[in-house]
């Protein structure tokens, strides 16, 4: 009885251990991202103004949107500059408002279903997308 109550509980002990050591995938799937100005509403220019394709860059670009934060309600804002297409098997748009003087950064994107669902990112993780978008040379963000 206790060899088998000791077995179980290092059966346990090996499960936890591995399942802490095994790295989860950041990214979701996503295997690259492109970010586009809007000309109008939902209109983009034709070529991305920048991609992300290096797996590095795409795990800390998706680190910094899985932080965001879902708002309630539906905001009545100014189109928004940028869309932020997140590649997998399918393009996922998300509507990304930021600027130089930008606190916290707005997110959109549109269910299947068409709802819009807004998002917001905190002060840090705002700087630190401003810091990734002034390293590609969209904003400057000193």
């Amino acid at each position: 009885m206790k060899k088998s109550i000791m077995v179980t509980i290092l059966f346990l002990i090996i499960g936890v251990l591995g399942a802490c050591n095994q790295q989860q995938q950041p990214n979701h799937g996503v295997q690259e991202i492109k970010l586009y100005e809007l000309v109008d509403y939902e209109q983009v220019e034709d070529e991305p103004i920048v991609e992300w394709t290096e797996k590095e860059d795409i795990d800390e670009m998706m680190s910094i949107l899985q932080s965001a934060k879902k708002m309630d309600g539906i905001l009545d804002i100014e189109p928004a500059p940028y869309r932020l297409d997140l590649i997998e098997q399918e393009v996922n748009p998300m509507f990304l408002w930021l600027d130089e003087e930008t606190i916290e950064v707005i997110l959109m994107e549109r269910t299947e279903d068409g709802t819009e669902v807004y998002y917001t990112l905190l002060e840090d993780e705002t700087s630190s997308l401003k810091e990734l978008f002034n390293e590609k040379g969209v904003i400057d963000a000193e």
